[in-house]
């Protein structure tokens, strides 16, 4: 009877498993479509993102590099023909980087901005650094080259920091804190005046 009621237990268990073992694979498959279902919607977002994102002056990355241009040439102080620049210097590189000043004036509603430097950054140059100071303190605004966004960016950083504006001040030489993030222009000129009203940001003097 022992060995008998031992093959009845191990026909139980083993119906048990076989049921455990359906569960599982109809919770992966409802898994999956859950998966597939969100992989989709990330992928409208991020497409509608592309189609509807727009910061007017900042999409040609040929505008930037030749500001980029003209900062180099202030830095040695003469032109691509090798001529001393001034005041009265007029060339295409002057004018772009004069379009970028003025857009990133108008982004943050502050005529005082004045454009020190421009990094590239991103695997795909995908954004631009725009470096300034303000009342002695360095900050930099990064703005998207939308059309160049990957969706690996966009699925790492989310929305707002993939495809926004976002301000950073440098607590630090070497060292940044991000004092705001937004797809909205109106949004980011209101957290640049609520941060100059009230920084909250720890410098480190050192």
């Amino acid at each position: 009877m022992f060995g008998m009621y031992d093959d009845v237990g191990k026909m139980e268990l083993k119906a048990k498993i076989k049921q455990s073992e359906r569960r599982i694979k109809a919770k992966e498959q409802q898994l999956e479509d859950v998966q597939n279902e969100l992989d989709l919607l990330k992928q409208q977002e991020f497409d509608t993102c592309k189609n509807n994102i727009l910061y007017f002056g900042f999409q040609n990355p040929g505008i930037t590099e030749k500001a980029m241009k003209w900062l180099k040439m202030l830095e040695e102080g003469k032109d691509k023909d090798g001529n001393k620049i001034n005041k009265r210097t007029k060339c295409e590189e002057k004018l772009n980087y004069k379009i970028l000043t003025e857009s990133i004036r108008e982004i943050l509603g502050d005529d005082s901005i004045v454009i020190e430097e421009i990094i590239i950054y991103g695997q795909y140059a995908e954004a631009y650094q725009y470096k300034f100071t303000h009342n002695n303190i360095k900050y930099y605004i990064q703005i998207p080259v939308v059309n160049i966004v990957p969706f690996k960016s966009y699925d790492y950083y989310g929305v707002e920091h993939a495809f926004g504006i976002t301000l950073h001040v440098y607590t630090s030489p070497h060292v940044t804190e991000c004092i705001g993030a937004s797809i909205y222009m109106d949004e980011i000129k209101d957290i640049w005046k609520k941060h100059l009203e009230n920084p909250e940001v720890d410098f480190d003097e050192g």
